[in-house]
């Protein structure tokens, strides 16, 4: 319980992560050093610095971060019985390493001396995951219908889900039995809207064979369901361990509304000047369209694998404004503004100083893509220092 004289409200200085690969800044390359890869930037799952990177950059927060590229929310045992080379080349983008369990256990053991968090009113915790408990079905012929088309079934997505948010919330009371009085969670980006759904060539729709158009679509939509129940269990845990675990807050984050508003370079994040975040669309967009639906969906801008290329003629020309890096993750540009959206709604709450302004972060954020993606791809700094 916090001291009457301390203010859980007041902005603060360090933030712990724990997560998947939309936020590891190197640690499954440090662990594997084989990927990913160049043109992957400095061992981000990103053609350049990631959201984590650039909240460093931006204000005064020192960030520790946990985060693991292929990490899930639930333990996955084993890979399957291919040689480990081999399962990268094939779906690397799959690779599962730990949970996000193992993440907070190896925090509270290793880094922690007593298994007590100092100074629990200055820091934030911050978990970012789900998307690989879904999405390692993919890759597997048969899997991904039945885990799409019978969701209450034992294979179905909602089992997958709730096994995920029951991990989740073990998680987050292991960090408040621990003393930790401040949570960030976020929530899962609607794998829809992913060029996921434009390259999987393994599900099939019910009732319908040999209409791709419509496959495509339906799996968008059946991908759409599983983001959104993930989400709401979400936000039903959330609500329940506010109750549970008082004084402590947790803050829960839509990623999913943030990319609705890059998907539609959206005039929304600025009502005042209408501003555009500065996105270059059209070349990655495919419209699928059939007699009930409309869809605009983002290819993806780099078409080889994460153990990286030298082949130009794989990334697209696009690169330093496009939404999409590879099928799963956000180019660099992208996680610019995620960090601004994320910041801002920290700030709103008192737990962080207000961003820059929408017009001011984006020319940053086109001098650090640009920089970056140049002939110098190490050095970038924050406007005007």
């Amino acid at each position: 319980i916090l001291p009457q004289n301390e203010d859980t409200s007041a902005p603060f200085p360090r933030m712990v992560v724990f997560g998947d690969s939309l936020s590891d800044t190197g640690m499954l390359k440090r662990r594997l050093h084989v990927m990913p890869d160049p043109p992957y930037w400095m061992g981000r799952f990103s053609n350049g610095p990631i959201w984590i990177d650039y909240i460093e950059a931006m204000t005064d927060v020192a960030v520790q971060n946990h985060a693991r590229g292929g990490a899930a929310i639930t333990h996955h045992d084993h890979i399957p019985a291919e040689t480990l080379l081999q399962r990268i080349k094939t779906s690397g983008q799959f690779f599962v390493t730990g949970s996000i369990g193992h993440q907070v256990e190896d925090f509270l053991e290793r880094v922690l001396p007593d298994g007590r968090i100092r100074r629990a009113e200055e820091t934030s915790f911050v978990i970012w995951a789900g998307a690989n408990d879904y999405i390692s079905k993919e890759p597997l012929s048969g899997v991904i219908t039945t885990f799409l088309n019978s969701p209450d079934g034992r294979d179905g997505y909602r089992a997958v889900c709730d096994d995920a948010i029951t991990a989740l919330e073990r998680d987050v009371r292991l960090l408040r039995d621990a003393g930790a009085l401040r949570f960030v969670l976020i929530g899962l980006p609607d794998l829809g809207k992913t060029p996921i759904a434009l390259q999987n060539d393994t599900y099939l729709q019910p009732g319908k064979v040999g209409d791709e158009n419509h496959r495509r679509l339906e799996l968008v939509r059946r991908l759409g369901r599983l983001a959104a129940y993930h989400n709401a269990q979400l936000a039903e845990m959330v609500e329940r361990l506010e109750a549970d675990l008082s004084p402590a807050q947790i803050l829960l984050l839509s990623a999913d509304r943030l990319l609705d508003h890059m998907a539609a370079d959206s005039r929304g994040v600025d009502r005042a000047s209408n501003l555009s975040l500065g996105f270059q669309l059209q070349p990655q967009q495919m419209v699928l369209e059939d007699d009930a639906d409309r869809r605009t969906l983002h290819r993806a801008c780099y078409s080889g694998s994460y153990l990286g290329s030298e082949d130009s003629s794989l990334v697209c020309p696009n690169e330093a404004r496009s939404l999409f890096w590879d099928v799963v993750h956000p180019t660099t540009y992208a996680h610019c503004w995620y960090a601004w959206f994320f910041t801002r709604a920290l700030a709103r709450e008192g737990w962080m100083q207000e961003p820059p302004g929408p017009a001011e972060h984006r020319r940053w954020c086109q001098m650090v893509a640009d920089r970056t993606l140049g002939s110098d791809r190490t050095e970038w700094t924050l406007a005007g220092e």
